[in-house]
């Protein structure tokens, strides 16, 4: 069962990241004609976000999709766009003569980003007077006899090198500029910096934009335990299945959130310690204990879960899969005894083992502050016994988090 959800939560998450600024959040529209409306934007994929806006002025209103002629921006919190007119070189190219472009960077130099079909655009505003440019990068195949190979013609560190020249800390990252939004925001920002040195936050990458790690301590309770030795049949100790103790475990849990704040694709890992997970069984004959045998390990755990949260409100439902290494620090307790002898049920040991799981839970705050993390985990995996068919650690976990920083 959790091998199944683990393989469910793979194929959900390496789609997620594509996903992650959609679904319905607090906004609002600006039309042609009229006044600013607040209400609830219905995002979806960069494509279509470029050439619609779904929008409700209220939870119980019907939905409204505006094209870029009828509206003059759009967006929420986290992400803003605006209608222009594309330069005629795109138009031709798409058909598209207006579109809504996601604003990057507002000051004496803009930015703005298109996604239409498989390709990213980026243009600039400011740069020529009433204009928007497009920074433009072209891929052509050339075939030579047998031979063939890709030319890329990178017209947008031209177009950049004349916007920030009279900016040296912006020109000297442009020879070498990658075409990706994060390097072009750079050199946008660092422009504006120059131009507008009163304006503190003109150099700084935007906030919704960097990537965030929130450190936190974490708290976990083991409320199921169980540890199945060889074929778990119960016609001898290693062959058996030991029910195993509830536990405490503690640590610290590292959630990575890539791209905007508020998206729903994230990365959680950690170190966390697990002490004293106790498995034991009495062997009886009538009244009569004839055996009996136990096992207490003490477990230092690494995780590494991709994370995929729904919505955009206050309380948001996640769903989790991925894996889990875990190193034995200590064997507290290693005995086996009947009526004729005393000793050791394992005496060596796997001194670790890997696992797979999957969980659900729910982040609890704003996207863009701290976020309590509650959750619910399950987990099989190798365990402490080398003999015969090994051994098999099966778990589930009721854990809790708070981060330290925003």
């Amino acid at each position: 069962m959790v091998k199944s959800l683990l393989v469910a939560g793979i194929v959900f998450g390496s789609v997620a990241s594509a996903w992650a600024q959609s679904g319905p959040q607090a906004g609002y529209v600006v039309p042609v004609a009229g006044d600013t409306i607040k209400g609830i934007i219905d995002l979806g994929r960069d494509q279509r976000n470029a050439q619609l806006c779904y929008f409700r002025p209220g939870k119980g209103a019907e939905e409204v999709i505006y094209n870029p002629r009828q509206l003059k921006a759009y967006g929420t919190s986290d992400i803003q766009f605006e209608s222009h007119s594309l330069p005629k070189a795109v138009a031709a190219e798409d058909t598209l003569s207006r579109a809504f472009l996601e604003n990057v960077v507002r000051g004496p130099l803009s930015l703005y980003y298109m996604h239409n079909g498989e390709q990213e655009r980026y243009f600039v505003a400011g740069y020529r007077p009433g204009e928007l440019t497009e920074l433009r990068i072209r891929t052509q195949q050339i075939n030579r006899g047998a031979q063939s190979f890709l030319a890329v013609e990178r017209g947008y560190r031209d177009t950049l090198a004349n916007a920030v020249k009279t900016c040296p800390k912006a020109s000297k990252q442009v020879p070498n500029l990658a075409f990706r939004m994060k390097d072009i925001e750079r050199v946008v920002r660092a422009y504006n910096s120059c131009a507008n040195p009163n304006d503190g936050a003109a150099g700084q990458l935007s906030a919704k934009r960097r990537s965030h790690l929130a450190v936190a301590p974490m708290v976990a309770v083991g409320v199921a335990n169980r540890l199945t030795m060889g074929n778990g049949k119960a016609n001898e100790p290693y062959n058996d299945t030991y029910q195993g103790n509830t536990y405490l475990a503690g640590g610290i849990s590292l959630l990575y959130v890539p791209g905007l704040r508020g998206s729903g694709f994230s990365v959680q890992t950690g170190l966390m310690y697990e002490r004293n997970r106790r498995f034991a069984k009495e062997y009886s004959y009538g009244s009569v204990t004839v055996a009996a045998s136990a096992l207490a390990v003490d477990y230092v755990q690494l995780p590494l879960f991709a994370r995929y949260s729904f919505g955009h409100g206050l309380v948001r439902p996640y769903a989790e899969a991925g894996g889990a290494l875990r190193v034995v620090t200590k064997l507290r307790e290693d005995s086996y005894g009947n009526i004729y002898s005393s000793g050791r049920l394992l005496g060596g040991h796997n001194w670790g083992g890997a696992s797979l799981g999957a969980g659900a839970g729910l982040s609890i705050g704003r996207s863009e502050g701290r976020q309590v993390q509650l959750g619910v985990r399950a987990e099989q995996g190798g365990g402490p016994s080398p003999y015969l068919a090994g051994s098999i650690l099966e778990s589930i976990t009721v854990h809790a988090s708070f981060p330290l920083n925003k």
